[in-house]
């Protein structure tokens, strides 16, 4: 499953965001994404990656479970924790329980799938 975000004029790709597996609950308007959930901001040039993801249409938001575990790597750092909230088109997120922060050379690899 992937979904593209695209800026307001539909011209560019923002983000993108891939599961192996979603469902769409219509009375909540709510997404659920999981394996392997991969986030991509075009414009930062930021990745996220987790095993389970909510995609609220409404809110225009993106977030985990506070238990689930995250990696966001930007440009020179990767960060780990457990849980996530962001905005749809992953320009501002935060990390609920920051595990880690690390430069690229030193970050641990991540877990494979």
């Amino acid at each position: 499953m992937k979904v593209t975000f695209y800026s307001s004029d539909g011209q560019t790709v923002v983000n993108t965001l891939e599961g192996k597996y979603a469902k769409y609950d219509k009375a909540k308007n709510l997404y659920v994404v999981r394996g392997d959930v991969r986030v991509a901001n075009q414009e930062k040039k930021q990745k996220m990656n987790t095993e389970e993801l909510f995609y609220d249409r409404v809110k225009a938001i993106i977030y985990t479970k506070p238990e689930t575990d995250v990696r966001v790597e930007t440009l020179t750092e990767v960060l780990t924790g457990n849980g996530l909230t962001a905005n749809q088109d992953f320009s501002l997120y935060s990390i609920l329980n920051p595990t880690g922060i690390f430069t690229l050379s030193e970050a641990p690899p991540a877990k494979a799938k």
